[in-house]
């Protein structure tokens, strides 16, 4: 049986700790960013929404959003993903 002294003990969890605290705010910067774009997206498309004068003009200017939201949720997804396989398994 294999004895761990305490002051190793407590540097794996401090280890672990430093971890997971440094995963859990690229996570929360990452959340950060989606949350900008998503709103820098939305307020362009209502602006040109405002000054669309046809429904061709409606339909470009909201296929463009859902084409960048599409765009913008992919990319993120696979950030997320690099993420949450970063996160400490302990």
């Amino acid at each position: 049986m294999s004895h761990v002294n305490d002051s190793d003990l407590a540097a794996d969890l401090s280890a672990t700790g430093d971890s997971a605290r440094n995963a859990l705010q690229a996570f929360v910067a990452e959340i950060s960013e989606v949350s900008s774009q998503s709103l820098e997206l939305a307020n362009s498309a209502i602006e040109k929404l405002r000054d669309a004068r046809s429904l061709p003009e409606i339909l470009a200017i909201q296929t463009d959003y859902a084409q960048g939201a599409f765009e913008l949720l992919s990319r993120h997804t696979r950030s997320f993903t690099t993420l949450m396989t970063s996160f400490p398994r302990k």
